[in-house]
């Protein structure tokens, strides 16, 4: 029995009691006899609706058990990833998580790109592109990366000392392209051209000599080549070089510093100012001075800045 129904007992009860104990006058039996049943009904009326409200507060005070289930909202965790270099295609990039070990497929020859290779470099330092003469050839001179040869048309292999080379090549009337290739053992080819014109030589007229006249012979010249100070402070360091031989022919003077070259005029004598603006201080180099015929003759050279 819970403590609502004890109250609506004890309030039935108290009702009960109080209609019991009714005082009833003499003479007055059968009057006395009606209101007591009337307050006995009104005692059952009083009780019933005390049972009823009692009934009522239990429904709203005691809670009504519900079938609800929490409303549970699905989580979703991060793993954290790495992004990784794909090795078969770079452009498309690879993610594995933190702490694992990327399975990395066969990459086949196909999808990797070729190894680039540099070519030699070759250089021509005399003559100078689109310079005119009037000879039938040229000495061409230059430098080419150490290791590698030096070719060009109708020549397959040319002389290279120290990384320097010379070579003389015939010229045809008018423009002549020069084209040298320089070759390493990898087969890498690099190139370097110049363009020459060989002019017509001016027209002359000459006259018959007399019977009587005697012809001299034509003095033989002989190469020669002096240097004049072989060393120099000032900025950029530089020497003069000096000497004779061939009319018409060039001499090269050839350094890794620095470079020149002059033709031999009609007297049979030649000089050029060579400059070294890459020398080092107070390190003597050789300069080689190198004829057309092949003759040639080297001297020491240093940049003595003060």
């Amino acid at each position: 029995m819970t403590t609502l129904d004890a109250l609506a007992r004890r309030s039935a009860t108290a009702i009960h009691e109080s209609v019991a104990f009714v005082p009833v006058r003499v003479g007055g039996i059968r009057r006395a006899s009606n209101q007591v049943v009337l307050r006995r009904s009104l005692a059952y009326a009083l009780a019933g609706a005390a049972a009823a409200i009692v009934a009522v507060f239990a429904l709203l005070v005691v809670p009504t058990p519900t079938n609800e289930v929490a409303d549970v909202t699905p989580t979703t965790v991060a793993i954290p990833t790495t992004v990784v270099e794909n090795p078969v295609d770079p452009t498309v990039p690879s993610t594995v998580p933190d702490g694992a070990v990327p399975v990395v497929p066969p990459v086949t020859g196909s999808k990797l790109p070729p190894r680039a290779q540099a070519a030699p470099t070759i250089a021509i330092l005399t003559p100078e592109t689109g310079s005119h003469t009037a000879e039938k050839s040229v000495v061409v001179a230059g430098v080419v990366e150490a290791g590698a040869t030096v070719s060009t048309a109708g020549i397959e292999h040319i002389d290279v000392t120290d990384g320097q080379w010379s070579v003389g090549i015939p010229l045809a009337m008018g423009e002549n392209l020069i084209v040298f290739k320089a070759h390493d053992g990898e087969g890498n080819i690099g190139s370097a051209s110049v363009t020459v014109f060989r002019d017509e030589p001016p027209t002359t007229t000459t006259t018959k000599p007399p019977a009587t006249t005697t012809t001299t012979k034509a003095p033989s010249w002989e190469f020669t080549a002096h240097n004049t100070y072989g060393t120099c402070s000032e900025t950029p360091p530089y020497d003069v070089y000096y000497g004779t031989g061939k009319p018409g022919t060039v001499v090269n003077v050839l350094s890794e510093f620095g470079s020149g070259s002059a033709e031999v005029h009609e007297n049979g004598e030649w000089s050029v100012k060579v400059f070294f603006p890459e020398a080092p201080d107070h390190v003597g180099f050789s300069v080689k001075v190198k004829h057309f015929d092949g003759s040639k003759k080297i001297f020491e050279f240093t940049s003595t800045p003060e």
